[in-house]
């Protein structure tokens, strides 16, 4: 069984799975209310996100990373115990544009 561990900031899901072969599973969800029922055995899955999310950036060993985006979510999968830096922005519309920016380590 893998062991995941994960963390909530705001609308941010930040989700890691580490396996056998010293791989770890990065899963970054800008959710919506449906975020509470995620269940995290089937998490790389079924990743729901906001529509108006973007990643900027992620930074991995002064390296741009790109995620390959799964079914409305965002994953990228790098060596085991690795920082990982992610700049983030993302925006919702409630009236008028709102711009939130996260600077994560995970």
């Amino acid at each position: 069984m893998d062991n995941i561990s994960y963390f909530k900031n705001n609308n941010l899901l930040v989700i890691r799975r580490y396996n056998e072969d010293k791989l770890v599973r990065v899963l970054i969800n800008f959710s919506n209310d449906k975020s509470q029922s995620i269940n995290l055995t089937d998490v790389s899955e079924r990743i729901p996100a906001i529509a108006t999310t973007k990643i900027t950036n992620l930074q991995y060993d002064d390296k741009n990373l790109f995620f390959s985006k799964g079914q409305d979510g965002y994953i990228v999968v790098v060596p085991k115990k690795t920082p990982i830096i992610l700049h983030s922005t993302y925006q919702l519309f409630n009236g008028s544009k709102k711009y939130t920016n996260y600077l994560l380590t995970i």
